[in-house]
């Protein structure tokens, strides 16, 4: 589901990101809970519209601990740590944390 996860987030389609949760999952993007498909496809949606154009996701860490991955990315010079609860293969509930860029 990781690289899923990642591919959906390349694809800067917030519809391909939002087919890997469940109906009734839950997203805290960025302090705001998403909750249901429909909301977190647009959250991630307008999330990923704000990434400059060009710019690709990779993963700089990937851990699996039980349901629970915890992924780490770079996409440009932006960080974040996305972490996902997993039920048969679709995600419950994540929560993402991103790092701006540096000032200057």
């Amino acid at each position: 589901l990781s690289t899923q996860f990642l591919a959906a987030l390349n694809s800067r389609q917030g519809a391909q990101v939002a087919a890997l949760y469940t109906a009734d999952a839950t997203a805290i993007h960025v302090g705001k809970a998403l909750r249901g498909t429909a909301s977190i496809q647009a959250g991630y949606a307008s999330f990923l519209a704000s990434i400059p154009a060009g710019t690709t996701f990779t993963f700089t860490r990937v851990g699996i601990q039980g349901v629970t991955r915890y992924l780490s990315w770079k996409a440009g010079d932006i960080s974040g740590l996305t972490t996902l609860v997993v039920a048969q293969e679709k995600i419950t509930l994540s929560f993402t944390r991103i790092t701006p860029p540096p000032a200057g």
